[in-house]
């Protein structure tokens, strides 16, 4: 494992500095829909950049918002640091927001000899769709086949991660009957509570914790991130118990990941997964909120999507 360690721990390994001394030409991509191909036609050699041990975002947080994610300023922080150097031309696609801002900051803060944003065609056919149908299993559906093996009886999900949330509700037979996704805002997700934390000046698994102990709770009123940062700054500065500005967060974000859910139609048995679900302040407000028990899972919710796609994967191997 020790040669495969080596290639990981640093963006510019030892494979690279051999094409490099073989005159190829490193040219980094950031995303999986840049078709790699392309930039391995003699001398290109394509580099997908990452940001292994990355310590800290301080730099790129200058330039990009905190709610942008996190492997998007840890690229940029690399850069800013110099680590991309040995790097000739930058590829990006315009596949989010987020890739865009950093493509933005790159061009201007590094002027990198080459940059390019790839318009790559978009394409649907009769046998491509037959394709995707049979051969790709989405993230959706394995987050269903995962909540579906772990308690057949569960019917709804709300997947809170790190960048988005998600609506599902399940068939009897643990397909997705329907599924509703909100990833144009951070609010309510994992990047969310990390800035609440923050605010507060504890870690996430105690902050979790916090609104438990609110026999009051205190309206957050804020959609927006950014505006809900400012709003629970000001509460705090009024001197409003924490632990009740705590529970109107989490229940500010319960009542968000409902109007979601009633868009694809709440069923019981309910179940939260996702990194989020560890935040039993956040699972206890969506009790309340909906009026409904929230099942308890026997695998880690933050793995139930690997366990559906596992599940999915002993199906066609079968």
């Amino acid at each position: 494992m020790k040669p495969l360690s080596d290639l990981t721990d640093t963006p510019c390994n030892y494979l690279i500095e051999c094409a490099v001394a073989q005159g190829r030409i490193p040219i980094a991509y950031t995303c999986s829909m840049v078709p790699d191909a392309l930039l391995s036609v003699n001398p290109l050699f394509p580099v997908k950049v990452r940001a292994p041990s990355v310590e800290g975002t301080e730099s790129a947080d200058i330039y990009l918002s905190s709610v942008i994610c996190s492997y998007t300023r840890s690229i940029l922080e690399y850069a800013l640091d110099g680590r991309y150097d040995f790097c000739r031309g930058w590829i990006f696609t315009a596949s989010c927001d987020h890739m865009r801002r950093c493509f933005d900051n790159l061009e201007y803060l590094r002027r990198p000899e080459f940059i390019h944003i790839l318009d790559v065609p978009h394409k649907t056919t009769p046998e491509g769709i037959r394709w995707l149908a049979d051969e790709n299993i989405s993230e959706i559906s394995c987050h269903a086949m995962g909540a579906f093996t772990c308690n057949p009886r569960i019917k709804t999900i709300v997947d809170i991660g790190g960048q988005d949330v998600k609506g599902i509700a399940l068939a009897d037979d643990g397909s997705v009957r329907e599924f509703a996704m909100n990833d144009k805002c951070a609010a309510g997700t994992g990047r969310f509570f990390e800035a609440m934390s923050r605010v507060f000046r504890m870690d996430i698994e105690s902050f979790s914790e916090l609104s438990l102990k609110a026999r009051r709770i205190e309206p957050v009123t804020s959609q927006c991130s950014v505006f809900a940062e400012t709003e629970v700054i000001g509460l705090l500065a009024k001197r409003t118990p924490p632990h009740e500005v705590a529970a109107g967060i989490q229940a500010a974000v319960a009542k968000r990941c409902f109007t979601l859910l009633k868009r694809v139609g709440v069923r019981p048995l309910l179940a939260v997964t996702g990194g989020c679900a560890k935040n039993r302040g956040l699972v206890k407000a969506l009790a309340d909120v909906i009026g409904m028990e929230v099942a308890s899972l026997s695998v880690d919710p933050q793995i139930i999507g690997a366990l559906g796609a596992a599940v999915f994967a002993r199906k066609r191997c079968a």
